[in-house]
């Protein structure tokens, strides 16, 4: 990538008194390296697909002067973002079916997932022993299908979505192993987007 202009980035400087006095935690930094796996030779098992171009971002936050509140940033664009330290080691593979509404709309489930398969955010179909033989065991959870009526006559819009909150016979979900203060997020307030989109 080279110099920046206004063909390619608005770069402004940020006015530090708005940089907060001390970084933000990042309770996954901690020297972030991939824990190696037998399985890192295989190309779609450490494929990373991201629309987001990490060299970008690295120019970015050095213009503006924010590399140091988030030196992790482009590390884990390039290899990926862990989702917890605490997930419990598999010991066999669990694979629930999906929820009722998904075999009601499962024309509308099965565009879903062509489109994720054409645009390289899924990979397969694979069968239970192929995709064993590629990453060892592993657990999915369920897809469901969320319709927003259309209003004024509109047609209804569905949102297939897939439910990390499941736990079915395992007995906790994914999102039960992800610590949110681990992870903290904070909103801002429409007042704060519009000053941004003034910039």
């Amino acid at each position: 990538m080279g110099p920046l202009d206004e063909d390619h980035f608005l770069i402004y400087k940020v006015d530090s008194s708005l940089n907060s006095p001390s970084p933000p935690r990042h309770i996954y930094y901690d020297h972030l390296q991939p824990s190696p796996s037998p399985f890192d030779n295989d190309p779609e098992y450490s494929y990373i697909n991201t629309p987001y171009l990490a060299d970008g971002f690295d120019t970015l936050l050095e213009c503006t002067g924010l590399t140091a509140q988030f030196p992790e940033l482009t590390y884990k664009l390039r290899n990926g973002f862990p989702i917890s330290h605490n997930l419990s080691p598999l010991t066999a593979s669990y694979t629930p079916n999906n929820l009722p509404g998904a075999e009601i709309y499962k024309t509308v489930c099965d565009e879903y997932v062509a489109e994720e398969l054409a645009k390289g955010r899924y990979s397969g179909p694979y069968s239970h022993e192929e995709l064993f033989a590629k990453i060892g065991h592993f657990r999915s959870s369920p897809l469901q299908v969320v319709v927003k009526k259309g209003l004024d006559g509109a047609p209804d819009k569905h949102r297939v979505c897939c439910h990390l909150s499941y736990a079915g016979s395992m007995g906790h979900s994914v999102n039960d192993e992800i610590d949110a203060e681990d992870y903290p997020t904070e909103w801002g307030t429409a007042a704060e987007f519009a000053e941004i989109i003034r910039l």
